[in-house]
């Protein structure tokens, strides 16, 4: 997505340059660059998408391999009744 925004802009200056300096060769390469960081603005979009998803996946399954399967189960802190009176409980 940086490339594409990246060259996209450098598309917009170049053909703001061949405008002011009437350099048709300069405008015409910024418009052919405008197009090429659209392309690649929109082909980024599914590609961060679905990296966004791989990445989720894969941190789950670290947490799941490295922390969940070697505690069995999660602590929890619970408030509980005892024989003296009410207190705070952590389950393991």
């Amino acid at each position: 997505m940086i490339a594409g925004l990246s060259t996209s802009g450098a598309g917009f200056v170049m053909m703001g340059f061949g405008v002011a300096n009437n350099e048709p060769l300069l405008f015409q390469v910024g418009y052919l660059a405008i197009g090429v960081g659209q392309g690649l603005t929109i082909a980024s979009i599914p590609m961060s998408a679905v990296g966004g998803g791989l990445k989720k996946r894969a941190a789950d399954d670290y947490e799941r391999k490295y922390f969940r399967s070697n505690a069995g189960y999660q602590p929890s802190l619970d408030f509980t009744l005892t024989g003296n009176g009410a207190g705070v409980a952590l389950r393991f």
